[in-house]
């Protein structure tokens, strides 16, 4: 064959078989089949990729240009990939015929359907016969029926179906509204990787990739674009969620990732992981994984999340060192079915169990609604003991078989606790007392009345006593009662600065029949209380000072005169003074006691 009668240079967004197209139309060839069966050569694109010195040789092409159009890297791929090249009609864009009478290459790819210079749509069909615009007509910008194409109007193309012919055809401005999912050299396998998506859209559907057709118009491509343009809305969250309803989708008998997703996950590896391509569309998926997969992750080094990603699902290992309890105790409670989660067998040896982060918060929440004595004092801002004696007086809700639950982190309600103290702060009524004790100080420093303690407590709580003041923060132990009203239910208090009559006795060496009488008559002031749930008179350090620098006993005075108290007694009979106070033992030995003194 001889050179080309009428040989131009081809244009920019030309193709090999646009430009043969054109060449054909110009050197009087019926098509561009014509054209290179001229050559000897088999009109495909196959053909063509493995003999270009042929066509540079045979048509007088500029070899430099050859290879900008069919570079020996992108055999195959791309635009120039055979399996995603229009062969039924021509989609052209209105604008650019007009302004130039040659097709894009970018045009034959069956999945692009915009124009990204003129944010248009394209067409292949004609606005004024309606027919569909073949491939073998006369003049590439005029319909077989002669309505000039430049003249048509096309529909307005959305942000997503522009970004995503945009990047077919190489281009790599910004689209609004749409992520990048891959470096520009990720771009060239777009088409393998959206029709996969598209096709396994529903992930209920079986399909068989070798009988699934591409879209034949523009029409079906604008179809399928839109069908995946959710995946893409809201980046990430749009194709995290696809991720989710796909797991949820899988057998959940399968605990692997390529179980669960199959021949989509398969897919996706394969353009995007091990092709070392799109790499934030791997993290994305990821990050759903990570987000939702309740199966196996182990050895997954595949999985690229994003930093500090943490799983939803995570062993009962590390679920039990998140709650604070031992493995056994969780793995117990969740093969009991008290906690949630999952259990699978992995071959005869591994067994995979698996909680929810929410459930594990969930159990965290529960146990943090019930504390230890220990934690319960702290927040109340008493001793452990008083915690103790309030949980036997009934007024804290209490667990002791607590540690077997493993929704509770402790035998006490923490509820309980703060609905103890607001109800006591209600009762408060601010007066002045003498003597006041804080709620932590009502055990007594020396008593084991656990009854008068319970009593005590009880009658605080139905407001029998009422605290005296309220310090903000300090929990129980802000609470202050009058020393007087406390000791009428726990006498141990006033142990602390005074005594009983019987202490007394063993105190003063005073019989305890004389201090009753005195108590009686009134010269020694004693205070009822409760001691072990007995009645008692109590001496109080001030009391006994009184009682000392007003009377003295006619037994301590004949003791200092080295004589019996009986003489003494009758001394002072005969010079007249009164004894007050006197009292005859029962036993008529004829001892008396008495005091003397100044009332």
């Amino acid at each position: 064959m001889t050179a080309l009668i009428d040989l131009f240079p081809p244009e920019r967004a030309e193709g090999p078989i646009e430009y043969f197209r054109r060449l054909s139309v110009r050197n009087g060839y019926a098509d561009w089949l014509s054209l290179i069966r001229a050559t000897g050569l088999n009109p495909s694109l196959n053909a063509l990729w493995k003999n270009k010195p042929t066509l540079v040789d045979t048509l007088g092409l500029d070899p430099e240009w050859l290879n900008v159009v069919m570079p020996p890297t992108a055999a195959g791929q791309g635009l120039h990939d055979p399996f995603f090249r229009r062969t039924a009609t021509d989609a052209v864009c209105p604008q650019c015929l007009a302004e130039g009478d040659h097709l894009h290459h970018a045009w034959s790819h069956s999945l692009v359907s915009a124009c990204p210079d003129h944010g248009t749509a394209l067409i292949d069909t004609c606005p004024s016969c309606g027919e569909t615009l073949s491939q073998g007509r006369f003049d590439l910008a005029t319909c077989d029926c002669g309505y000039a194409l430049r003249e048509a109007a096309a529909p307005s193309a959305n942000p997503f179906e522009r970004w995503v012919s945009a990047r077919l055809a190489g281009q790599m401005r910004p689209i609004e509204g749409v992520p990048e999912i891959g470096a520009p050299e990720d771009y060239i396998g777009l088409g393998k990787l959206l029709f996969s998506l598209a096709i396994r859209l529903d992930p209920t559907a079986k399909v068989k990739p070798g009988k699934t057709s591409r879209p034949h118009d523009v029409a079906q491509t604008r179809a399928l674009i839109e069908s995946i343009r959710p995946l893409f809305e809201a980046w990430p969250q749009g194709f995290n969620t696809h991720v989710r309803d796909r797991l949820i989708a899988g057998n959940q008998a399968v605990f692997s990732p390529s179980g669960r997703l199959g021949a989509w996950y398969t897919n996706l590896h394969g353009a995007s992981r091990k092709a070392n391509a799109f790499a934030p569309l791997w993290t994305a998926f990821s990050d759903a994984m990570i987000d939702h997969f309740d199966g196996n992750l182990r050895g997954q080094q595949v999985l690229t999340p994003s930093p500090d990603r943490e799983r939803r699902f995570v062993s009962v290992a590390e679920a039990a060192r998140l709650i604070g309890v031992s493995g056994p105790k969780l793995s117990t409670a969740l093969k009991a079915g008290i906690v949630a989660g999952h259990i699978s067998k992995q071959g005869t040896a591994y067994t995979l169990a698996l909680m929810d982060r929410e459930e594990v918060e969930r159990i965290r929440t529960e146990r943090a609604r019930w504390i230890t004595a220990n934690d319960a004092a702290v927040a109340a801002g008493v001793p452990p003991s008083v915690i103790a004696h309030l949980v036997e007086a009934g007024l804290l809700k209490n667990d002791d078989e607590w540690s077997q639950a493993i929704l509770k982190g402790g035998p006490i309600e923490k509820a309980s606790a703060e609905t103890l103290l607001e109800h006591l702060k209600s009762l408060v009524v601010p007066r002045e007392a003498a003597e006041t004790l804080r709620f932590g100080q009502l055990i007594g420093r020396r008593t084991t009345d656990s009854k008068g303690i319970r009593r005590l407590y009880q009658a605080i709580h139905s407001g029998e006593v009422r605290a005296t003041a309220y310090t903000p923060g300090c929990g129980l132990d802000g609470l202050t009662y009058a020393t007087e009203e406390i000791r009428r239910y726990l006498g141990s208090v006033g142990l602390t600065d005074g005594m009983t009559l019987t202490q007394l006795e063993k105190a003063t060496g005073w019989k305890y029949e004389a201090l009753s009488h005195w108590a009686q008559s009134g010269l020694l002031k004693t205070i009822d209380v409760l001691l072990q749930g007995r009645s008692a008179r109590l001496v109080t350090n001030t009391a006994l000072a009184d009682f000392r620098r007003t009377w003295i006993p006619v037994s301590d005075l004949a003791q200092a005169m080295g004589t019996k108290s009986s003489a003494l007694t009758a001394k002072i009979a005969q010079r007249g003074l009164p004894i007050h106070g006197q009292l005859a033992l029962p036993s008529g030995a004829g001892g008396c006691w008495g005091c003397s003194g100044c009332p």
